[in-house]
């Protein structure tokens, strides 16, 4: 396929005045059409992005039962048992305080991944936005388009800064500084979309059908802005936790002894300069979790393009 790729209808039945009736006539026909779908379809046949959620299933499961999970409380110190390496009694070793490696990797899942889905959560608020300015245009457009514009001109680590040194150090407070800086992608690109979807002929002829605007926004325009947002949430998520590492490496992270895979890193950073192993772990387990988010947006990603050519 050549060219612009054009946008069709995101619904056969969008026309239909039934179609968004509340019955079990809707809720059948869209579990149909769920069922049939091409996207789902290639999703499944994506070896890796299966691996990818199996893994992200696997840590968020780790982290709702870190507590039970864990071998010792990660909290506890035994400081005639600072920096020892790996044994029976501890699998990945002690810090520099003894607190045991392994139990403290359990516990910073459930911060890692909470700061994660927070701040991914907290910057998909520019979707409604964009949706809204891209579909209505006008002055809202011009003047939120614009204020996007010098937000995504900030480099987002230092933006990042910025808000954190406003809100203080925290779990909480970083977790929204990262949603904010996120919040501008997420406008940039479902008023990208909405901005395309509205120009299509078919958007015409269903205004001069008499389809409302809700019908044509959640019919039409929100259908059609489910993939690239797919994506960008995953990969949001993934960026979130690079940054939220940088910030921990800096001293921004959450506040000790509150464990975390970037305040891990930090210590084992700062305590052992000269040994590699410390910093195994907790670095370890930041890469598997970014690569992945982004291989679940990239196999996304894929099953929605090639769904697009058929």
């Amino acid at each position: 396929m050549t060219g612009k790729q054009q946008l069709v209808p995101a619904t056969a039945d969008a026309l239909d005045p039934e179609a968004f009736a509340v019955g079990g006539s809707f809720v059948q026909r869209r579990l149909r059409r769920l069922r049939n779908s091409r996207v789902l379809r290639r999703f499944a046949s994506d070896r890796v992005g299966q691996l990818a959620v199996v893994v992200l299933v696997l840590l968020t499961l780790v982290a709702v039962f870190h507590s039970w999970l864990e071998p010792y409380d990660p909290l506890r110190q035994d400081l005639s048992n600072i920096g020892a390496g790996p044994s029976g009694a501890h699998l990945l070793g002690t810090d520099h305080l003894g607190r045991d490696v392994l139990s403290r990797l359990i516990a910073g899942t459930a911060v890692t991944l909470w700061t994660a889905v927070l701040g991914t959560a907290v910057g998909m608020v520019g979707i409604p936005l964009g949706l809204l300015a891209g579909y209505f245009r006008g002055p809202f457009d011009a003047i939120s388009s614009r204020i996007a514009d010098g937000l995504l001109s900030i480099p987002p680590l230092l933006f990042a800064f910025g808000i954190i040194g406003f809100l203080g150090r925290g779990e909480l407070n970083a977790a929204l500084a990262l949603g904010i800086v996120s919040a501008p992608r997420f406008f940039r690109v479902a008023r990208t979309v909405a901005t395309s979807v509205a120009e299509e002929p078919y958007m015409e002829s269903s205004r001069a059908a008499g389809c409302s605007t809700a019908r044509l926004l959640f019919g039409h325009v929100i259908p059609n802005a489910s993939g690239p947002l797919l994506v960008l949430t995953s990969q949001t998520a993934g960026i979130v936790v690079t940054v939220q590492a940088g910030l921990a490496l800096l001293g921004l992270g959450p506040e000790p002894p509150k464990p975390s895979w970037g305040g891990m890193l930090s210590d084992a950073f700062s305590q052992f300069s000269d040994e590699i192993f410390p910093m195994v772990p907790p670095a370890f387990m930041i890469v598997v979790l970014i690569l992945c988010f982004f291989t679940l947006g990239d196999t996304i990603r894929d099953a929605f393009g090639r769904s697009k050519k058929h």
